[in-house]
């Protein structure tokens, strides 16, 4: 029989939250921290409005549109170039508009999630 019921226990919480902890650190979608290596490929293949949806995508659609936990992959997207004009500037379901966006902005965005599709 176990003589020391509180010991057992102790170490058994302490392995759930390691258990814990580490899952999180793992899957957390704000953990966005993209080496400038993986930045400056992506620059350069899509030039200046990278920075833009670095401020204001990468979080939940992830570094190159993949989606991050409960948010949708950019690389999927099947809606034209001017559904995702109209859904940046909008906003959609859990997505919020941004409306600060400048029109050239906005269509060159557009064109860039839109190519991570292709």
């Amino acid at each position: 029989m176990i003589k020391r019921p509180a010991l057992l226990l102790t170490v058994l919480l302490v392995i759930a939250l390691i258990v814990v902890v580490t899952y999180k650190i793992q899957t957390d979608p704000f953990n966005n921290t993209a080496s400038s290596e993986q930045n400056s490929e992506m620059m350069q293949e899509f030039g200046s409005i990278y920075s833009v949806y670095q401020h204001n995508c990468l979080t939940c659609h992830g570094r190159n549109g993949e989606g991050q936990s409960g948010f949708p992959s950019l690389q999927k997207t099947t809606f034209s170039v001017e559904e995702i004009k109209q859904i940046i500037t909008t906003g959609r379901g859990e997505m919020p508009a941004f409306p600060h966006i400048t029109e050239l902005q906005l269509s060159q965005l557009a064109e860039m999630v839109k190519q991570l599709s292709d």
